[in-house]
């Protein structure tokens, strides 16, 4: 899957799912949250006041509204304002992505979670966006004959529409890669020791090295 950094505004990037993020119990909308709000024609707004979701952290609910480029929006908790942090939205973006996935949604956009109303950095909120982006779908299918939902093709994490951007595409690339490290640490962790004698751990390494521009020894 690819997590790249787009910008300008998400409401004008089409995609598979739009996610969104909801800090836990604020009274009025505001921001982005707002905008996607008035763009849907009320709808989340509607979801708050019936109470079937109040931004808890990691709570997920799904709407399909029109007047958005996505065909489905996503809405993830991001838990109270107070104490906010950037591993509080990794964990949300895991959340969003992962029930992007199972609904099978093909590609994603998000804004960098927590960075608007949240008042989070805007490249740390971009980076740990993207590292929940890529950690929160992962599955260890090596030995399944049927995986489960296939993995999203693309998720963009777009910036510029209501707010600065700067340091936010290196920022979404450091935490993609630091997030497919993890991935390949955990594949290893995963594989019994029996298909992954020493030798072929040995020969990964080296594969990796040679994509890296590393020495190994």
């Amino acid at each position: 899957m690819e997590v790249v950094f787009r910008p300008g505004n998400v409401l004008e990037r089409p995609a598979g799912a739009l996610l969104l993020g909801v800090l836990q119990r604020e009274r009025r909308l505001a921001g982005l949250a707002a905008a996607v709000d008035r763009a849907a024609g009320g709808a989340l707004s509607a979801l708050l006041r019936r109470r079937d979701f109040d931004g808890s952290p990691d709570e997920v609910a799904v709407l399909y509204p029109d007047g958005l480029r996505a065909a489905r929006l996503v809405v993830v908790g991001l838990g109270p304002r107070a104490g906010l942090t950037a591993h509080r939205v990794r964990l949300a973006a895991a959340a969003g992505v992962r029930r992007a996935r199972e609904l099978r949604a093909g590609t994603g956009v998000t804004a960098a979670l927590g960075a608007d109303a949240g008042g989070l950095d805007p490249a740390a909120a971009a980076q740990a966006t993207a590292e929940g982006a890529v950690l929160g779908p992962w599955r260890f299918a090596a030995y399944r004959t049927r995986p489960g939902a296939p993995a999203l093709r693309r998720v963009e994490v777009a910036g510029g529409g209501a707010g600065p951007t700067k340091g936010m595409a290196a920022a979404v690339a450091r935490g993609a890669r630091w997030a497919e490290a993890a991935v390949l640490a955990r594949d290893l962790t995963c594989t019994p020791g029996s298909d992954l004698t020493p030798a072929r751990l040995a020969a990964r390494a080296r594969e990796v090295a040679r994509a890296a521009g590393a020495k190994v020894r």
